[in-house]
């Protein structure tokens, strides 16, 4: 009962400390109740997806992250509003810096909805615009997990989510300190906060001996290591994925997820791995011009051979990038493990059928 008075007086003293809208003590009352109902909101979701996640109900689980994913969103929205008023969420309403006096101004439009709340990119945008420090890179790969979670897994268990509720958890406990509003059991209530340190510790044991076992494997190429850290199971998208036989050879190398027990053969999973790890580098440097990061091995035929590296992360082998008949240097897009450019190959097939 402390904590929850505590929590409550919190918010009260924080919209307190800020200047008094112009609309006056109604204006101020009514952001002073938007910031509580939007705490409590807040609360609720994290709660009910902690009630969902103890559930063995799949669809209990997948209503879990989005309660859990909401309750972050929620949670960053009330420290927007308990900085600088409704305005701060409200689509109708873009903030403009006045340098003069270090504050920033609200300009209304009267022709949007005046419900209408921003979405995750503006709030990013709004935020740094006000200093409200958010952990948006881990932000962004919770989203991510629960829209992956959503559309791609098949979710078998509870330990599939361990790695999106400890992710949560640290995004949260990051608002909080960063912005300085107090302490977190405080803030959320020693309840919600209790069940995500507990669960969040769970996680970060298993995933600690996970990264032990493939830190201290002889991959033969580096980054293979960090890479095999960072993926998940394609199955129910658990990144808790144990190496079976830590004294097998490499090539012998077998993993298993420990949440749906799914197993793989060490081509597998590299090629799983490098796929999603460069997925957005390759991404990037194509749509920017240039040439993609990773390309099918043209000895294993895996979509594991490093263009930079120019090494297999899979088989370890490295494809000649000088052409043998003229010596040019071969394009990216034409490396294919023959060791001729395309142009040769091309004079090459012309002469024999001549």
């Amino acid at each position: 009962m402390k904590s929850v008075l505590v929590k409550w007086f919190k918010v009260f003293l924080n919209v307190f400390k800020r200047k008094v809208p112009a609309g006056g003590p109604t204006s101020f009352e009514s952001n002073m109740n938007i910031a509580g109902n939007i705490l409590k909101n807040a609360i609720d979701s994290l709660e009910m997806g902690m009630e969902d996640f103890k559930s063995t109900d799949e669809k209990r689980l997948l209503s879990s992250t989005r309660n859990i994913v909401a309750g972050v969103l929620l949670f960053v929205k009330y420290v927007m509003v308990d900085r600088e008023g409704v305005e701060a969420i409200k689509v109708r309403f873009s903030c403009e810096k006045v340098v003069a006096t270090n504050s920033v101004r609200w300009v209304e439009d009267k022709t949007k909805d005046k419900k209408k709340t921003v979405d995750v990119f503006n709030m990013k945008k709004r935020c740094e615009l006000l200093n409200i420090n958010v952990q948006w890179d881990n932000l962004g790969k919770l989203i991510d997990k629960r829209n992956d979670i959503e559309h791609f897994y098949n979710l078998t268990s509870s330990v599939a989510l361990r790695g999106l509720i400890s992710n949560a958890y640290y995004v949260l406990w990051r608002i909080i300190r960063d912005n300085d509003l107090g302490n977190p059991e405080d803030v959320l209530g020693e309840k919600i906060m209790g069940e995500l340190t507990e669960l969040s510790g769970i996680y970060n044991n298993e995933k600690g001996i996970i990264q032990g076992q493939i830190d201290s494997f002889d991959w033969k190429v580096s980054d293979l290591g960090e890479i095999l850290n960072d993926w998940c199971c394609v199955e129910c998208g658990s990144n808790l994925i144990r190496m079976m036989d830590i004294n097998a050879d490499r090539d012998e190398v077998r993993f298993k997820c420990v949440s749906c027990r799914r197993e793989y053969l060490i081509d597998d999973a590299i090629e799983f791995a490098v796929s999603n790890y460069y997925a957005a580098d390759n991404h990037y440097s194509v749509k920017d011009g240039g040439d993609p990061v990773v390309i099918e091995c043209g000895n294993c035929v895996r979509d594991t051979y490093h263009t930079e590296k120019m090494v297999c992360f899979n088989c370890l082998e490295t494809m000649d990038s000088t052409c043998k008949l003229c010596g040019d240097v071969i394009p990216v897009s034409e490396l294919d493990g023959s060791g001729y450019c395309g142009y040769c190959i091309h004079k090459m097939e012309k002469a024999q059928r001549e």
